[in-house]
């Protein structure tokens, strides 16, 4: 049977078929969303679950982090792995094990992906001088790292279907978003909109979601960030870390005039991504 946007939105309209919000994300989101958040706020939060707790100890003692005395402290944790870093890692680990995908394969690749697109939406800001101080640098990461939500779901209620898909898409040449448009007539942009209506997510979120492949789209007061984690996703996407491998991405080209980017700077854009692009697959290995 053709699955189809009324099966779809139909199934996805019942409670049940949708995963609950985690139970700590919309704290996370508030704390990274607030310029005055601390570590001990943050060291507060994720005190309350002992398993989040738990990896970041884990995660400040890995490679990246680890200082001279091992840390077996969540407050000695939260201060080694810094301000920024604790944010990131504390959505990411909010994030894990909310949804349920059959292949551990296809998992790993998209938190890789969300997590480099988290960084790079970040460094992009970092690199632009009409954003550096942009009021929304302090939500690159969380944007990145949420932007594609909607696969999950889809992922998760059509395994076969969207296998199906992913085997059409290797073949040929178009986008994964306009080939569920054509297939299904509905997308992942569309689903994660429903999906952080349902969460009560702040409204920043939805419009990531829902138009990061079309940032002309966007309202006006969500452009700057929508594009910018459009533009990680194109960057991250072509250079080792998408999701599906010889995916054909679509890109919006004035993305890079409107940061004064060009590709121009390519070279360290694309350092800066490696280099967190490692720190991604590591911490993908460890927030599971």
């Amino acid at each position: 049977m053709t699955l189809t946007r009324k099966d779809i939105l139909l199934k996805l309209a019942r409670v049940e078929n949708l995963p609950s919000p985690p139970r700590l994300l919309n704290n996370a989101l508030s704390l990274i969303e607030n310029p005055d958040s601390s570590v001990e706020e943050i060291a507060k939060i994720i005190s309350q679950d002992a398993a989040i707790s738990a990896k970041l100890i884990s995660i400040s003692n890995s490679p990246f982090f680890r200082g001279a005395t091992e840390v077996t402290e969540l407050q000695t944790a939260c201060v080694r792995l810094g301000l920024n870093e604790l944010q990131n890692l504390l959505l990411a680990s909010v994030l894990s094990g909310t949804f349920s995908v059959s292949s551990e394969e296809t998992m790993n690749k998209f938190w890789l992906h969300s997590m480099a697109c988290g960084y790079t939406t970040d460094v992009i800001f970092d690199m632009s001088v009409s954003s550096k101080n942009s009021p929304f640098k302090s939500m690159a990461f969380s944007s990145g790292l949420l932007h594609d939500l909607g696969s999950l779901v889809l992922m998760q209620q059509w395994p076969e279907e969207y296998n199906l898909l992913i085997e059409t898409l290797i073949q040929g040449d178009t986008t994964i978003f306009n080939l569920e448009t054509e297939k299904w007539g509905v997308n992942h942009s569309e689903i994660g909109d429903l999906l952080s209506r349902r969460w009560k997510l702040p409204e920043v979120y939805r419009f990531i979601m829902r138009y990061h492949h079309e940032p002309w789209e966007a309202p006006e007061a969500y452009s700057e960030l929508v594009k910018a984690v459009h533009l990680a996703d194109f960057i991250c996407s072509s250079q080792g870390f998408a999701r599906v491998e010889s995916m054909p991405i679509e890109f919006d080209s004035t993305s890079w005039d409107y940061f004064g980017l060009s590709e121009d700077d390519v070279p360290e854009i694309l350092d800066r991504v490696e280099r967190t692009g490692e720190k991604s697959e590591h911490f993908s290995s460890l927030i599971k």
